[in-house]
């Protein structure tokens, strides 16, 4: 017998409870007393019958993925066994995906940082929680601070959210400055290319605030 369903199902398809909480979503799960289950000859019952205990990577990220379609909390225990996965490059299509619970909401891995940032609320500081989970955030690319990549990706995005050309309010033509400050203390290390993407882009305000394009990068004088 399975929790929730009528049906009956075969050893080797459910799973014990004791590690429900991080694909609760998923399942199956064994419908049988927690403590008989716990016991000596409950547990080698189980051994014998092949009902697992814990389950793939895959299980765990499809239920946290279920639950990001819902909006809701994951345990805490969804990360740490993500953290302490065997099989880092399973987790590699959730660096694109808003899969970190950190404030009250879900965060993408490249729009969150582990120390503090100067791009306002383009950008998450996650918690001082998060640093439990170092080896997950390492493998999902969070980085400790930002750097001219990051930078240039928000003003990229300025750019998307004001493609009216209405003048830039107080805190994003902040966050444009901070980005232009982060790519000049980088400027030595990067190559013409890397400026070339941004000078047909509308990301330097003038005057008026209004994002135009960097003319001046043409102007840049390299040995």
């Amino acid at each position: 017998p399975a929790v929730g369903v009528s049906t009956w199902h075969r050893p080797q398809d459910v799973f014990s409870t004791f590690s429900m909480r991080i694909f609760l979503s998923v399942g199956p799960f064994l419908d049988v007393a927690q403590g008989v289950q716990a016991s000596e000859a409950g547990g080698k019952l189980l051994d014998f019958l092949g009902v697992r205990s814990q389950p793939t990577v895959a299980m765990v990220i499809k239920h946290l993925r279920n639950l990001m379609a819902k909006g809701e909390p994951p345990h805490s225990d969804v990360y740490r066994f993500l953290s302490e996965t065997k099989e880092p490059k399973a987790l590699g299509p959730l660096r694109s995906e808003p899969c970190l619970w950190s404030g009250g909401r879900y965060y993408r891995p490249d729009a969150t940082f582990i120390e503090e940032h100067s791009f306002g609320a383009r950008r998450y500081r996650l918690d001082r929680e998060w640093q439990r989970f170092a080896h997950l955030l390492h493998t999902l690319n969070v980085k400790r601070t930002p750097d001219a990549a990051d930078a240039r990706a928000v003003l990229l995005e300025l750019e998307h959210d004001h493609a009216n050309n209405l003048p830039l309010s107080e805190d994003d033509f902040r966050i444009a400055f901070s980005c232009w400050q982060v790519i000049s203390q980088e400027a030595d290390s990067l190559n013409d290319d890397w400026f070339r993407d941004l000078r047909d882009r509308k990301v330097v305000p003038n005057i008026a605030r209004i994002l135009t394009k960097p003319t001046w990068l043409f102007f840049r004088d390299r040995p």
